[in-house]
C-alpha cells in the first residue's frame, strides 16, 4: 500500500440525486464511491462502495471508506450518511460497522439475489463536524 487514499469527484452535481466518486492512490483507481438519495436540506445521503476486484480483501474498503467519511463531513458538509447492506454480505457489514455505522433497522425483502428476496440491514453514521 502506498500513500494516501484520494477522493475525487467524478460526476458532482450540486442538488443532484446521486454523485459519483473515485478513490485512487498513488494515481491509480483502487475504488468507486457513489452518494445517492441526496438530501441536501436535510444533510444525508446513502453512500454505496466498490473495491476494484484485484484489490479486495487487503484493507482498501476500510481506507477508503474513511477518507469517503472525512469528505462527506468536511467537503460536503453532510449530517450524516447511511447505507442499506444485504444481511448476507457479512464483508461490507463488518466493514462499516468497524468504522462506526451502526445498525438503525432491517428491511425486509430489500432486494433480490440468487436465492430469492433478501433482508437488508439500514446502517447510519451520525457525522461529528470539528469546528
Amino acid at each position: 500500500m502506498g500513500q494516501d487514499i484520494v477522493i475525487m469527484a467524478v460526476d458532482y452535481r450540486r442538488g443532484a440525486e446521486q454523485d459519483s466518486f473515485v478513490a485512487t492512490e498513488d494515481g491509480n483507481v483502487v475504488g468507486r464511491l457513489d452518494l445517492y438519495h441526496c438530501d441536501r436540506i436535510e444533510e444525508r445521503a446513502a453512500v454505496g462502495i466498490f473495491v476494484e476486484e484485484p484489490l479486495r480483501g487487503r484493507g482498501y474498503g476500510k481506507r477508503i471508506l474513511a477518507a469517503f467519511i472525512v469528505y462527506c463531513r468536511d467537503i460536503l458538509h453532510l449530517h450524516q450518511i447511511y447505507c442499506d447492506i444485504s444481511l448476507s454480505n457479512t464483508p461490507s457489514l463488518r466493514l462499516f460497522s468497524s468504522l462506526g455505522f451502526v445498525r438503525c433497522g432491517i428491511l425486509k425483502e430489500w432486494s433480490s439475489g440468487p436465492s430469492g428476496w433478501e433482508d437488508a440491514c439500514r446502517m447510519q453514521l451520525i457525522l461529528q463536524h470539528t469546528s
